[in-house]
């Protein structure tokens, strides 16, 4: 089975870096509990995710996957990437593409489910602990990937 997680010290580390920004971090998470009646913080989660997939967050070069793939076959790549769509902060859409690059084999490009919803991504629980609440986010994506590779992961274990 395919599948992919986060490194919960990069994720530990990536939370202390938006953390260190208290104004960004203000911008960011959301501060009510009615928060999830739209998708007015899709923007928010869109920008975390992105930071932390690019990895332009470290101080070095990232020299590490932002997300571990598990169960694949040797020297397997793993490119995710998200992007905002909709016209107006209460119609936007998250939306992703996963690569997988297998070696001597061709890349196999996955859709990942629209997300729609601030309650898709962020957390009513997590309202007072936003370090909580970014590896929600996080957490969150890693879910997603792991629903788009089911398939391909199920087709390859069949063909095993």
């Amino acid at each position: 089975m395919i599948t992919v997680s986060a490194d919960p010290a990069s994720v530990a580390g990536f939370a202390a870096h938006l953390l260190a920004d208290e104004d960004l971090i203000d911008r960011l998470l959301p501060k009510d509990p009615w928060f999830h009646h739209g998708s007015a913080y899709l923007d928010s989660a869109y920008r975390i995710l992105s930071e932390y997939l690019t990895g332009e967050w470290q101080c070095t070069p990232p020299t590490a996957p932002s997300l571990d793939l598990h169960g694949a076959l040797a020297g397997t790549s793993l490119e995710v990437s998200v992007d905002l769509v909709g016209p107006e902060p209460n119609a936007q859409s998250l939306s992703g593409v996963v690569y997988l690059d297998f070696p001597n084999l061709d890349t196999i490009r996955l859709a990942l489910a629209n997300v729609t919803r601030d309650t898709d991504l962020f957390s009513a629980h997590h309202l007072y602990d936003p370090a909580a609440q970014i590896n929600h986010v996080i957490a969150t994506l890693c879910e997603l990937v792991n629903r788009a590779l089911a398939p391909v992961s199920a087709l390859l274990d069949t063909a095993a």
